[in-house]
């Protein structure tokens, strides 16, 4: 039963890190452009990096389902390692992130 539902798990998960990708990569396009009054965009100093965070924690996240996918259609111990190692360093930049 694991195996089965770990592709649509493995899927909705990439599927939100898209969606935190974009929002990042949008948010520090209207820092950047000196919007800080859009309603979107906050504006402490620590938008810049709470922003940068959750753009390389989305990217990693991304990244980390290759080797995810890989695991679900080999399903063996040495495809485990790669794809638990991968999807710990992402939660934890993920968790950084969370601020």
């Amino acid at each position: 039963m694991a195996r089965n539902m770990a592709g649509p798990l493995l899927f909705l998960n990439l599927v939100l890190y898209c969606i935190v990708v974009g929002v990042a990569s949008w948010c520090i396009n209207h820092y950047i452009n000196g919007q800080f009054a859009h309603p979107g965009v906050g504006g402490n100093g620590a938008t810049m990096l709470f922003l940068m965070f959750a753009l390389s924690a989305g990217v990693v996240g991304i990244v980390s389902k290759l080797p995810g996918a890989l695991h679900v259609r080999a399903w063996r111990g040495d495809s485990l390692a790669a794809a638990a190692t991968t999807s710990v360093v992402a939660f934890a930049i993920t968790a950084l992130a969370f601020g």
